[in-house]
């Protein structure tokens, strides 16, 4: 089926088409708070019922082990496995797998590793080995091949079969960036129009606290701010001086803004609307564009409302624009959007809720890893507070 779909990250894939829409409904404690992807058949009796003692055992040879800390099986347990692969000498394999072990430290990798399962490469790390491999071996993959590839075996062999030239080399992101891309920068239209008519909401409905005091008025940032609820972006929106409002664009997911109306709204309201399932590098590209044009991007790193109240983690996207173009991120913090608009809740209740422009962190002697926590522990901070 993920085959069919062309889709090349399983895990979130199921995590936000298949349990997220289940737990919209279900009651707190039959909620699915977490998944595993195994690749072993489930143990069963001989009646085809689960064997759930047995399930912790099926865990030991998983890098994705989760659960409550006395389930948890350490680490030491964990059995190394063997390939019995001739691939594991191949030019190719020792280049792939050193590349895969730079995006995640301390990975068993073999030739029979599943590049999700076993592996737990998300879509980011999917566009960082295509354009490793574009660089590396001058074979190009879409996104769209690469979900049928399964494992670093496959992976080695098509390359192989592709042909090219050895050449290992780090991948320049700036140079990446400078490519072309087909953008049509969405109008500023209807910007002011709907912050204005949204306005009494946030006044009287909903009583919106706005600390803006170290706001600067500089362009380019990348505004970084985490996500309660559907409230997000039209609170911030109010929150923003007009001026800086008009040079602020969103990224926003093209799902959310299915309709005519809703599309159109988006072109001319600063929303620049992405597929997240297709073509990340693109989304990248087009980001990055915006960026280089002077004008203001707000991302929520998250990817997705947090569905029980908790930050989560970031996705590293927005660090790689500021440290490749040299821009500084600006974080937000929101307080009380959860309580007054949870996922699945269609209209907001009435209360308090806060946007807090927090210190600018500028990218400079920054790697991307550690642009990211700075950011992620100023919020997470702020909204503890």
């Amino acid at each position: 089926v993920l085959e069919e779909k062309k889709i090349a990250n399983a895990k979130e894939a199921i995590k936000w088409e298949v349990i997220d829409k289940y737990n919209v409904t279900a009651p707190k404690y039959k909620k699915i708070l977490d998944i595993v992807i195994v690749k072993e058949e489930l143990p069963k009796t001989k009646l085809g019922k689960l064997r759930r003692f047995m399930l912790k055992d099926l865990l030991k040879g998983s890098n994705l082990i989760k659960g409550t800390p006395d389930e948890i099986v350490p680490e030491k347990e964990v059995e190394k496995r063997v390939s019995t692969s001739k691939e594991i000498n191949t030019q190719e394999f020792k280049a792939i797998s050193k590349f895969i072990g730079t995006l995640h430290d301390e990975i068993e990798i073999i030739p029979e590793s599943h590049l999700e399962i076993d592996l737990g490469l998300d879509s980011l790390d999917i566009v960082e080995i295509i354009t490793f491999i574009q660089n590396t071996f001058g074979v190009d993959i879409s996104e769209e091949d690469f979900s049928r590839i399964k494992t670093v075996e496959a992976l080695c062999q098509y390359v192989r079969e592709k042909g090219g030239n050895f050449e290992e080399k780090e991948i320049n992101w700036k140079k990446i960036f400078e490519e072309p891309v087909d953008l049509k920068m969405p109008s500023s239209k209807y910007v002011i129009p709907i912050t204005t008519i949204l306005k009494p909401l946030f006044t009287w409905y909903i009583k919106l606290e706005k600390n803006i005091n170290k706001l600067e008025k500089t362009s380019p940032v990348i505004y970084i701010g985490n996500h309660q609820s559907m409230l997000d972006a039209f609170a911030f929106g109010q929150a923003l001086p007009k001026d800086i409002l008009k040079n602020t664009y969103f990224l926003a997911i093209n799902i959310h803004f299915e309709g005519k109306i809703k599309k159109y709204l988006a072109e001319n309201g600063n929303v620049i609307l992405i597929d997240v399932n297709k073509n990340l590098k693109e989304t990248l590209k087009i980001a990055a564009k915006v960026l280089k044009e002077g004008k203001n991007l707000v991302i929520f790193p998250e990817g997705a409302r947090t569905r029980d109240g908790e930050l989560q983690d970031f996705k590293k996207t927005f660090a790689m624009l500021s440290k490749e173009l040299d821009i500084p991120v600006v974080p937000f913090a929101i307080n009380g959007a959860y309580d007054l608009m949870p996922y699945g809740k269609g209209v907001p209740s009435s209360g308090k809720m806060s946007i807090t422009i927090l210190d600018k962190i500028l990218p400079e002697n920054k790697s991307v890893e550690e642009i990211v926590k700075v950011t992620r522990d100023s919020i997470e901070k702020s909204i503890n507070n």
